[in-house]
């Protein structure tokens, strides 16, 4: 049950008690790593060609998304099979702890979206929250629990992509939010450091969504 340097162009056969042009995702990438052979001799171990030949056959029946799904999994099992030591652990950690999760190794760039946009509703609830502790009652102010959200929202979405230049109220945001001295003593602790973080990792995703959308980021399966 070995399928190391097997091709084919269609599907057929059992996964999951049902033939392999009907069964689910999960069940044919259970089906490609019980019969794709694998040992601890690193990545070059197993063949990655069952793996792009059942993508192959799947696109060709019109099954996109399953043969798209069978490319992340072979990324996965390429990424395991990886050494850790040098240059290579790095990478490998790199690929485990951001490129698999954000984008799917290139071929799910979608996830990165909706990692960000949880990202600025995360920091914005932070944010607000700050605030609240900060505040003795929103019943004194003149502003309704909407625009304080709305508000925060914003200026989260600004921090998260410094690209944008919503409101240049957000320039001078948490300085008036909390009527902050020069030195900023009335800033809760911590509370410029957190949306810095948010900043980075803003950035960060955004670099890594671009080199998806444009081809740079690493879909080697299709090599």
């Amino acid at each position: 049950r070995n399928l190391d340097g097997l091709t084919f162009t269609r599907l057929a056969g059992g996964a999951g008690g049902t033939s392999l042009a009907q069964a689910s995702t999960k069940d044919l990438r259970r089906w490609l790593s019980e019969n794709v052979t694998h040992n601890r001799d690193g990545e070059n171990a197993f063949t990655p060609s069952p793996y792009l030949a059942m993508a192959s056959a799947l696109k060709a029946t019109g099954e996109d998304d399953k043969a798209r799904n069978i490319l992340i999994a072979l990324e996965k099992r390429r990424t395991r099979a990886m050494r850790y030591g040098s240059w290579r652990g790095m990478q490998k950690l790199l690929r485990i702890l951001w490129l698999g999760p954000m984008t799917g190794y290139g071929y799910a760039s979608g996830r990165g979206a909706f990692i960000l946009a949880g990202m600025i509703i995360f920091f914005a609830v932070l944010g607000l929250n700050a605030e609240l502790h900060k505040v003795s009652s929103l019943n004194s102010n003149d502003i309704t629990w909407a625009e304080h959200w709305r508000a925060w929202l914003g200026f989260s979405f600004e921090m998260a992509l410094p690209l944008a230049d919503l409101d240049p109220v957000n320039d001078t945001f948490l300085e008036d939010r909390f009527t902050a001295d020069s030195e900023y003593t009335s800033l809760p602790s911590g509370l410029r450091a957190l949306f810095m973080t948010e900043r980075f990792l803003g950035l960060a995703i955004l670099a890594t969504l671009i080199a998806g959308l444009t081809g740079w980021a690493e879909r080697r399966g299709e090599s």
